[in-house]
């Protein structure tokens, strides 16, 4: 999975910038850089409505040993 994100992010890099810059040759650097900002706005607040609601699954966390600092162990229930 590690190799998966690193690819992603240093191929993304390059890949980027090189769209971004024949972006902002085309319409200009100011025209490209607030498009830039524009979409990196937009998918903040996906991520924030998206996480939002997610939130709900936390609910269901031992508070109390959290609190203390004991680690909370999930049981794993064999059948056989």
């Amino acid at each position: 999975m590690t190799s998966f994100y690193l690819i992603a992010l240093l191929g993304g890099s390059p890949i980027g910038a090189l769209l971004w810059g024949a972006l902002g040759d085309a319409i200009g650097l100011r025209v490209a850089l607030c498009c830039s900002a524009g979409l990196l706005l937009s998918y903040l607040v996906f991520v924030v409505v998206r996480f939002d609601r997610l939130r709900g699954l936390d609910a269901n966390v031992d508070t109390v040993s959290a609190a203390v600092g004991v680690p909370v162990v999930a049981s794993a229930v064999r059948s056989r």
